[in-house]
């Protein structure tokens, strides 16, 4: 539970600072404040995802039975936690590091649609918004980070092992690899998930002032979990240039 509470306290003020970041780095003026049709098809698409993709969508792409599949919509109380998913098994194994093998079923995860809150108090583009959300932090930016961090648990009476726990999470985050991805969206990028979690990756699209997520784990091959949400991607945003 003491774990829990530190991770969550770790995204919460990772969060926090991603906002302040967008406010001080503000170099290019934005020219698309106002919410634009795009952010209103996200969200009115976020209470019946399932009409942005259907089990027979799926099953097209992947070349699979649409009655093999699993879908459920997890809907939350916010959009942003808000999602859809499929799951269907073919034989994947995880191979655990004590060489213990468990079934791994193939999943995929549509939504997760989010405003880029912070271009609202600063005049910064949604697009260096995402920008600088979704980079590679320098090691300077993280050993400032975790300092920061460090104040704001004494300040919060964390333990000093918390601390040092919470801010290795800290270094692990920041240090996550996105590649761009072009044409897809208003900019979009790729982050692959540790093989020892069992692979996969995730796709972040943004589209107007609003971000939506692509979460897929279908093969082994990082490159072909890549291409093919890259493919769901577009089937979703096709959806809002009807």
């Amino acid at each position: 539970m003491k774990n829990l509470t530190i991770s969550f306290f770790v995204l919460f003020f990772i969060g926090c600072q991603s906002n302040t970041d967008n406010k001080n780095n503000s170099t290019e003026q934005s020219t698309n404040l106002e919410v634009s049709s795009h952010n209103s098809c996200l969200l009115d698409f976020s209470t019946h995802m399932n009409d942005l993709l259907d089990k027979k969508s799926v099953a097209s792409i992947f070349n699979i039975e649409p009655e093999n599949i699993e879908m459920r919509f997890n809907k939350m109380k916010k959009p942003e936690s808000t999602n859809l998913q499929f799951e269907w098994e073919e034989g994947r194994k995880l191979r655990m590091k004590s060489g213990l093998e468990l079934p791994l079923k193939n999943s995929l995860y549509i939504g997760y649609i989010k405003e880029l809150a912070s271009i609202k108090e600063s005049n910064i583009s949604s697009r260096e918004a995402f920008r600088n959300m979704y980079r590679v932090r320098t090691e300077k930016e993280i050993e400032e980070l975790k300092e920061a961090f460090r104040q704001k648990a004494k300040d919060e009476n964390i333990s000093d092992e918390g601390s040092a726990s919470g801010s290795q999470m800290i270094e692990s985050a920041m240090k996550v690899e996105y590649e761009t991805v072009k044409s897809l969206g208003d900019e979009a990028v790729w982050r692959n998930y540790p093989e020892a979690s069992g692979g996969g990756g995730e796709l972040i699209i943004l589209l107007g002032n609003y971000t939506f997520g692509v979460n897929l784990n279908v093969s082994d091959n990082q490159e072909e979990n890549k291409l093919k949400a890259i493919s769901i991607a577009k089937n979703v945003l096709s959806q809002c240039s009807k």
